[in-house]
């Protein structure tokens, strides 16, 4: 069903779950976003279909049938550069598997790197750009690490009336790049009240800054729109980063000078990981029938947010930062 996002020249929709245990053990919401209402419907429907995929309790007769190690179900994986197959825990693929499974919870998988798309190779990029996207927000948001200036007007160039819609009202935008030394283009786009309050945050990476500055907006009105409807609902987490966050008091939505931009298609970016010393994983997650193609993607060794930070790559990049006591990015 489609959301209403007040005056945005964009369009939300949100796929509701009609029966019970349909998102599995936690509620989940999939929602879609897109510059016309038939993107963001088939983008809330993909959301859908990938988080249905992602379900332990949908591949429950093949988990049951995996070799374990320590305890765990072990899941073969493909080593994205190599092509070498690698087993995995279980858990860090499915969502709620050590619950399903009744096993001790040693990793508990969330979205990121779970993706579908119209073929698996687009689904495989989309799940790798997000899980670089994660380490990059992750590493300026607890690491204090200061991301460089984008000029709104890139969004100007790819869709003017966005961009018109963002400076014509009283809200302030800005983007910050946030890019790491992964090199993928990821920006952070961030919206306040001109008095710094009622934080919105969207994030992307992609291989083109100028893509990944557009995806973040979109997403930044997307959060935007659930901020409002979280808070009007007496969210606790909601209602807290709306009383903590402040563009004008926290040094991260401070950017430094513009730097510039590169690109890096798929190849280079897994050669990249590969001189880092990071093995991009993959599993099919696809089940029978399914129209679109679902994918995870785990990169051991990068950050992530929540207490994805106690890592060797989080204490180079940045050494001596303690953790933040605020509340995560809504």
């Amino acid at each position: 069903m489609a959301l209403d996002a007040p005056e945005a020249p964009l369009f939300l929709a949100i796929a509701v779950p009609l029966e019970d245990g349909v998102t599995g053990l936690k509620p989940r919401l999939p929602a879609g976003r897109g510059m016309t209402l038939q993107q963001a419907l088939l983008s809330a429907g993909a959301e859908a279909l990938e988080l249905r995929a992602s379900l332990a309790q949908q591949h429950l007769a093949a988990l049951r049938a995996l070799p374990r190690r320590d305890g765990l179900a072990m899941v073969g994986a493909t080593d994205m550069a190599s092509g070498a197959a690698v087993e995995v825990a279980a858990q860090g693929v499915y969502l709620d598997c050590a619950a399903v499974l009744s096993e001790p919870l040693q990793t508990d998988a969330g979205s990121t790197g779970c993706a579908a798309g119209p073929d698996r190779d687009s689904a495989l990029a989309r799940a790798l750009w997000e899980c670089v996207e994660r380490d990059a927000v992750a590493l300026w948001w607890h690491g204090h690490r200061q991301g460089g200036a984008v000029a709104t007007e890139i969004i100007d160039a790819q869709q003017p009336r966005l961009f018109w819609w963002l400076h014509q009202r009283s809200r302030v935008t800005r983007l910050i790049e946030v890019t790491t030394d992964i090199g993928l283009p990821v920006v952070v786009a961030v919206a306040a009240e001109p008095d710094g309050t009622r934080v919105a945050v969207g994030s992307a990476a992609r291989p083109r800054l100028a893509d990944a500055a557009l995806a973040a907006v979109t997403e930044m009105v997307q959060t935007e729109v659930s901020l409002d409807h979280a808070s009007a609902a007496g969210d606790p987490e909601a209602l807290a980063w709306i009383a903590r966050a402040s563009t004008l008091e926290q040094p991260q939505f401070i950017a430094g000078p513009e730097r510039p931009g590169a690109t890096l298609e798929l190849p280079a970016l897994l050669a990249r990981l590969a001189d880092l010393g990071l093995r991009a994983l993959a599993v099919d997650l696809t089940l029978p029938g399914d129209p679109l193609p679902t994918v995870r993607v785990l990169v051991p060794g990068l950050c992530a947010m929540g207490e994805a930070t106690d890592l060797p790559r989080f204490a180079r990049l940045c050494p001596g930062v303690p953790r933040l006591s605020l509340p995560e990015p809504y």
